[in-house]
């Protein structure tokens, strides 16, 4: 099913191949991010034939994920475009600050040390792991996002490279993250030209200090 929705997306110039990435940390990164891809398809900027290929970060601390990405999904496929998923082994974790608002770097190291393996084999499931874009999960109604296949940010863009062309991937090939600099810079490595990236880096407490609820949002 992916080898044939590749197909149609290159037989396609106005279709765009898009791939998202976020932390699952809180401060609104998934739910927002999610809010300009469906933007992007209410304004049409989205044709059929296109791709969303969403890098999911790991649950957040044994949170389930959030139901907002397979509803996009849904929405996505109704509309023509196909949808295509895998976790990321490396997910992005980040903490806020409560009296400045910004990062908490001294947390995020502090969770760092607490795997000191993070960076070797050892941490993944073998079964799982995947290397391959077209190894990917094709969503379709009803697909459980609960077990993804595992994929890096590197061998992931590396084979979106090769299976894409170096003609389609600097013109039609963008990239939408949300605090995820592990695969802005995969995308940056295999040629995807800046204009067509975007990490948005979005905190909602540095929104909107005075609504403490939309920092709840998944």
């Amino acid at each position: 099913m992916i080898k044939n929705a590749l197909g149609k997306f290159k037989q396609n110039p106005s279709a765009k191949f898009i791939v998202v990435g976020y932390s699952p940390t809180g401060g609104g990164h998934t739910g927002r991010l999610l809010n300009i891809i469906e933007m992007a398809l209410e304004k049409k900027a989205l044709q059929a034939d296109s791709i969303v290929m969403f890098h999911i970060p790991c649950p957040w601390e044994g949170t389930p994920r959030s139901p907002l990405i397979s509803a996009l999904a849904k929405k996505l496929v109704e509309h023509n475009i196909s949808v295509i998923l895998a976790e990321s082994d490396k997910s992005v974790y980040g903490y806020l600050n409560k009296d400045t608002g910004g990062s908490d770097d001294a947390a995020i190291l502090k969770r760092m040390s607490h795997y000191p393996l993070r960076d070797t084999a050892a941490n993944v499931d073998d079964k799982n792991k995947i290397t391959g874009l077209n190894e990917c999960h094709y969503f379709q109604l009803g697909t459980d996002l609960t077990h993804l296949p595992l994929i890096s940010a590197k061998q992931l863009m590396s084979s979106i490279a090769a299976t894409l062309g170096q003609n389609i991937l600097t013109e039609r090939c963008y990239l939408l993250t949300d605090m995820d600099p592990g695969l802005q810079k995969a995308a940056a490595a295999v040629g995807i030209p800046g204009k067509l990236r975007l990490d948005q880096q979005n905190h909602a407490i540095l929104l909107n200090l005075n609504d403490t609820q939309l920092n709840l949002l998944p």
